[in-house]
């Protein structure tokens, strides 16, 4: 019943912009292909969301809906890129967390402000991070982590200064009292093979890049950093569960478009991604590579980013990270 009233609401406001005078109508987007830009290398999780979407909105939008990578600068490239282009509907970028919540806090200038330049138009994903270290090590539990930090210093690998998967860890050791050597690498999978040679301590990581590595033994997952368990691991608990009250730690991704861009698109293009993300199918298709389908509509995606850049934005000032 959600699901269904949440579709006659998006339909109800559909037809309502369409009727607005300057606004233009629904039915005359998308008149071309549409470019959905991806803000990181082929291959990754975000990758394989855009190109799930794009699959799914071609369908629906019966245009060709075309994934351009424009990786860098910790999204900022595509995200400046997105912001410059016409407002028409036919560029449009699946933002994640970095771009829309914390770029805005933790670098010192940006070529784009989230909230002046791009529009909200849906969430769809949400990323379980999760806490791992090495299978063999003398971190391999939670206990023999908290004891390491404590008493020396652990060394932890993050995809990148800035990810969701540094700023998890900065939140943890500081609610945890851990002291840390952070180490940058350039994307999950460089982390994830720095572990496996137990090169490092820990690292949190995103489910998909963890999930291959699973089941070889040589990976232990600690905790998981989301409030709620997963069902894809239903027997490992979370760090709210572990003592860390509250924690809650996830990568997360939506569309946005430029401003300016016609309600009447935004509005298409929100209820086909609604649709897309509680297609059953869909959600399946997902979940199975660790990827978990968290639609909300524009006004909620909106209030999610406010909420979100607060949270995020006084871990970066209190841990002092700051970026050129």
């Amino acid at each position: 019943m959600a699901v269904e009233r949440r579709r006659l609401q998006l339909a109800g406001a559909l037809v309502a912009t369409a009727c607005l005078p300057g606004l233009g109508r629904a039915a005359d987007y998308p008149s071309k292909d549409i470019r959905l830009v991806v803000p990181y290398p082929p291959g990754g999780a975000t990758d394989f969301i855009g190109r799930t979407l794009a699959a799914e909105l071609t369908v629906r939008l019966g245009r060709g809906v075309i994934v351009e990578n424009r990786p860098g600068a910790g999204t900022n490239i595509a995200a400046e890129f997105v912001a410059r282009a016409p407002a028409d509907g036919h560029v449009i970028l699946l933002a994640d967390s970095a771009t829309l919540a914390t770029n805005k806090t933790l670098y010192r200038k940006l070529s784009y402000d989230p909230q002046r330049d791009l529009v909200p138009v849906a969430r769809v994903a949400r990323i379980p991070l999760l806490l791992v270290a090495p299978a063999g090590g003398e971190t391999r539990t939670l206990a023999m982590l908290h004891a390491k930090a404590r008493s020396d210093e652990i060394t932890y690998g993050s995809p990148g200064l800035g990810s969701p998967h540094h700023l998890a860890m900065a939140l943890y050791a500081r609610r945890a009292g851990l002291h840390t050597n952070h180490v940058p690498y350039k994307g999950a999978a460089p982390v994830l093979q720095e572990l496996l040679g137990a090169r490092l301590d820990a690292a949190f990581l995103d489910l998909p890049t963890v999930r291959s590595a699973m089941g070889g033994g040589r990976i232990k997952v600690l905790a998981v950093g989301t409030k709620e368990r997963l069902d894809a691991m239903p027997g490992v608990s979370t760090l709210d569960e572990s003592g860390a009250a509250g924690f809650d730690a996830f990568a997360w991704q939506g569309i946005v478009v430029p401003v300016g861009t016609p309600a009447a698109a935004v509005g298409r293009l929100g209820g086909a991604l609604d649709d897309i993300l509680t297609t059953p199918a869909v959600v399946k298709k997902l979940e199975e590579a660790g990827v978990l389908a968290a639609p909300a509509s524009q006004a909620e995606f909106a209030r999610f980013i406010a909420e979100e850049s607060a949270r995020w934005g006084t871990v970066i000032r209190e841990a002092g990270l700051s970026l050129e």
